[in-house]
């Protein structure tokens, strides 16, 4: 009889830590949407090539802001999102409203450090993709369009460690 109960509770609390773990890794496992997974494929087919934003996105958006690791912004609703270190967010949104914000893993697609005030227009949400993962992630650099461009377009250094 005791056995039984050995192996019970055993079996229970293996149970429990297959489902933690579950709960904690699937969300950078799995999609959370259709967009997260044509978003993440798009990336992983552009190594050594430019992402054109505009071109992987279905729905009508006019700015994409990139939100970085430690930093932090206000939501469509102004509660504050902290972003973690092992994430960026990117909001897209249409004449002032958001339309889609998708929160990246950065083993996915790096953007640390593409953070820009004002955020990137269509003809400007371009980025080269590395040909090769540093590590575990997938580093994205913005890819400026061919000819004299100003420091007005140009990525921003993070203000401080906060967005808002």
């Amino acid at each position: 009889m005791r056995g039984i109960t050995k192996i019970t509770i055993l079996a229970v609390v293996c149970s429990m830590a297959i489902i933690l773990g579950y709960l904690v890794l699937a969300p950078e496992i799995f999609p959370k949407s259709q967009f997260d997974s044509s978003f993440r494929k798009a990336i992983e087919s552009k190594r050594g090539d430019i992402l054109d934003t505009q071109k992987i996105t279905q729905f009508e958006w006019d700015r994409l802001d990139i939100y970085t690791p430690y930093m932090n912004y206000k939501d469509e609703n102004g509660t504050k999102i902290d972003v973690d270190e092992g994430h960026c967010h990117l909001v897209f949104s249409n004449k002032g409203i958001v339309i889609e914000t998708l929160k990246l893993g950065r083993s996915h697609g790096d953007f640390a450090g593409l953070y820009r005030e004002g955020g990137y227009n269509k003809s400007s949400a371009r980025f080269r993709v590395s040909p090769l993962s540093k590590g575990r992630r997938i580093k994205l650099e913005w890819a400026e369009r061919e000819g004299p461009t100003s420091a007005k377009t140009g990525p921003k250094k993070q203000p401080g460690r906060s967005g808002l």
